[in-house]
């Protein structure tokens, strides 16, 4: 403030004094207070910016509102023409306080939220703010400050400037942010889903986008669990990285392939095998090699283990129950089938070859092993084949007169063994006629003349 004193003619002296110019929040205008004594009206003689200005007024106390500017105040005049000389120069370069907040951004290197902030006024300016319901504040000196802050809830509540004015902020952020990471299981192949499974678990904010491609070509999942169980059809996968609703990613780059087949097994009907004397069935599987089939024969546990798709199995005679197939992703296929193979290799014997005399027929007795009903083939006076069936392993047959050639016998499972035997048959029925008995004089002996008819030779039996 400075005072100047000077004696009018009237006796009151001018007398004057200016403060310091101080900033108005409101008004956005610089306020001076000027004091004067002396004879009214009194008029400010000044400079804004290099342009001559004046400010008059009646009352001893004037307060005026200045835009911003360079002022230089040159003196006071009173109504006598007394002046104050003033000599006072001062800038003004206030601007009006405001606060811009920027929506938060998560650095994924700190692991923070940025929080730009933006001002206005008439710096440093204080932030007044809760921390999880705790007070705080922070001064900062820029027009354009970058935070990195915490995971809490925070309230900034007011700004206040040096000028010492305040606006009300009223923003609230809840920061719970985590750094990205990933962890996943190896694939493996799912029996039910025909698929790849894969467990991935996530660290981070969801939702989760993961990036990959299949055969070459760009794809991409969203995911919104911490813990995901994945299925992939067959292809060749590159998971390449993970990223969160952030921008963050954590890099993956794990390669598989899925190269699986559905588990299944098709077992043909059970055929007999006559070379072996074995049951034959063939096994045609489905899957991931190799496969293991679990039996039981005649109820002691069997398995069978394989890695070619088709397979032949010969089992002995007994009772078998067929359970499942595993193949090599641990996948099981119920089989549920049961067997009870009784079977008997093929022979035959001919036990008897007589004439029957009543029947004037040749009788033959076969006996047969095997799996019944038997068929002998055979030609008869060079005729086609002809063929004879027996249910029975016992076979008594009775043919009568003419050139045979028993070729082969088959059983029910087809089997087959051949017998190559020729027969001639030609027989009679026997008979015998006497003729009137003649006395022979040479030999004084009685003559019987017999005639036989039958099958040479004959044998005569008789009394004397």
């Amino acid at each position: 403030m400075s005072t100047n004193q000077f004696l009018n003619l009237n006796g009151i002296p001018i007398q004057s004094s200016v403060s310091t110019p101080l900033y108005n929040c409101d008004s956005n205008k610089s306020g001076i207070t000027i004091n004067t004594q002396g004879n009214s009206p009194f008029q400010l003689v000044y400079t804004y910016n290099n342009t001559l200005q004046q400010e008059t007024w009646q009352q001893a106390t004037r307060n005026i509102l200045l835009n911003n500017g360079t002022y230089q105040l040159s003196h006071i005049q009173d109504a006598t023409g007394c002046i104050d000389s003033i000599n006072t120069s001062f800038q003004l370069n206030y601007d009006s306080l405001n606060v811009i907040i920027d929506p938060p951004i998560y650095n994924c290197d700190s692991n923070k939220t940025a929080l730009s902030i933006h001002t206005r006024g008439n710096g440093p300016w204080t932030i007044h703010y809760l921390l999880n319901g705790a007070p705080y504040s922070n001064t900062i000196t820029d027009t354009n400050t970058i935070w990195y802050l915490e995971n809490g809830l925070y309230n900034f509540l007011t700004i206040i400037d040096q000028t010492g004015c305040i606006k009300n902020i009223n923003q609230a952020f809840q920061f719970s942010y985590h750094p990205i990471n990933v962890s996943l299981s190896s694939p493996q192949y799912d029996c039910l889903a025909n698929e790849t499974a894969l467990s991935l678990t996530t660290l981070g904010n969801p939702p989760f986008e993961l990036q990959f491609t299949k055969n070459g070509i760009q794809d991409a999942i969203m995911l919104n669990n911490v813990t995901n169980l994945l299925y992939f059809q067959n292809g060749n996968y590159q998971l390449n990285q993970l990223v969160d609703i952030t921008g963050c990613a954590a890099n993956i780059n794990t390669n598989f392939i899925a190269q699986y087949d559905t588990l299944s097994i098709l077992m043909s009907p059970p055929f007999y095998d006559c070379d072996s004397n074995k049951t034959k069935i063939t096994i045609a599987l489905q899957g991931n090699a190799p496969w293991v089939i679990h039996y039981t024969w005649n109820g002691v546990a069997q398995q069978v283990s394989t890695s070619q798709a088709n397979i032949d199995l010969f089992l002995p005679n007994g009772l078998y129950q067929f359970i499942n197939v595993l193949d090599n992703t641990g996948c099981s296929a119920q089989i549920n089938q049961t067997f009870n193979f009784q079977y008997q290799s093929l022979s035959w014997t001919i036990n008897q070859q007589t004439y029957d005399c009543d029947s004037n027929l040749y009788k033959m007795q076969w006996a047969f092993t095997g799996n019944g009903p038997w068929i002998i083939q055979y030609t008869l006076n060079g005729s086609g084949i002809l063929t004879k069936t027996s249910t029975s392993p016992l076979l008594n047959w009775y043919l009568p007169n003419g050139q045979y050639q028993f070729i082969g016998i088959t059983d029910a499972t087809g089997c087959y063994d051949s017998i190559n035997i020729p027969l001639l048959l030609n027989f009679n029925a026997i008979g015998i006629n006497t003729l009137t008995p003649l006395y022979d004089c040479d030999s004084n002996k009685t003559k019987i003349t017999i005639a036989l008819q039958g099958n040479a030779p004959w044998v005569i039996h008789y009394t004397w």
